[in-house]
């Protein structure tokens, strides 16, 4: 079976992780397995900006600072808006809109499952 490279993308883990902690938030289960998958999205969102952000300055070339990955790991609001303006101008207006479209499909994502969830556990309880 061969798995779409898209599903595995940057911007894909950026959804999934989104989804994940907007179900979580919602939810009223406070599990310590549940806890622990809102705090690994929580990782692996800053983790994929990051990503993104050093494989978009190969591709295009763009000279980092050492360790640039772990600043935006760290700060990705203040570094990633930093790397995008720097290296595109005003036309990093894009990226970052990408990057809220993705959010908001998330929390959508999240928001809708939560409720599909909780309607089906009404219902056959």
């Amino acid at each position: 079976m061969r798995v779409d490279s898209s599903l595995l993308s940057a911007p894909a883990a950026i959804v999934y992780t989104v989804w994940a902690q907007t179900h979580y938030a919602l939810s009223d289960s406070r599990s310590a397995v549940a806890g622990f998958a809102a705090l690994v999205a929580s990782y692996l969102f800053s983790a994929s900006i990051a990503t993104w952000i050093v494989s978009d300055a190969q591709r295009r070339r763009f000279s980092l600072p050492y360790d640039f990955g772990s600043l935006v790991f760290i700060a990705w609001p203040i570094f990633g808006a930093l790397y995008v303006f720097s290296s595109r101008g005003i036309k990093g207006i894009v990226p970052i809109a990408g990057l809220l479209a993705l959010t908001l499909a998330g929390s959508i994502a999240g928001v809708s499952t939560y409720f599909l969830a909780t309607t089906v556990r009404h219902l056959f309880t």
